[in-house]
């Protein structure tokens, strides 16, 4: 299935699409589907920004909430919107599973 989107509705969409913002932008979107919310809106921005920085989406620095805020009204075919509970369950049980994996491939190493 493909990620769907659509900025139209932000307030200023002409500038999140310019060659320079581009890379936050496609950031934004496939950010839908790590925060299990389709649609950025003023009652769910602070959720979104902060599922971004308590699943660790960045890399380095996290977006600052005002750039955030920009997308608000940015929407994809992410849906339905997963439920706090139901996120950190998936986000916390991916982690998880990372960590024992690392863990049992470290074992394996030392153990020759």
């Amino acid at each position: 299935m493909s990620l769907n989107w659509d900025v139209t509705k932000c307030a200023d969409a002409d500038a999140l699409t310019t060659e320079d913002q581009w890379p936050i932008t496609d950031a934004m979107i496939w950010a839908c589907m790590f925060t299990g919310i389709g649609t950025i809106t003023e009652k769910n921005v602070a959720e979104f920004h902060a599922r971004l920085i308590v699943g660790g989406y960045w890399m380095s620095e996290p977006l600052p909430y005002a750039e955030v805020r920009r997308y608000i009204g940015l929407s994809t075919n992410v849906f339905p919107e997963e439920t706090r509970a139901k996120w950190l369950k998936r986000i916390i049980g991916q982690r998880m599973d990372d960590e024992v994996r690392k863990a049992e491939r470290s074992q394996r190493l030392s153990n020759g």
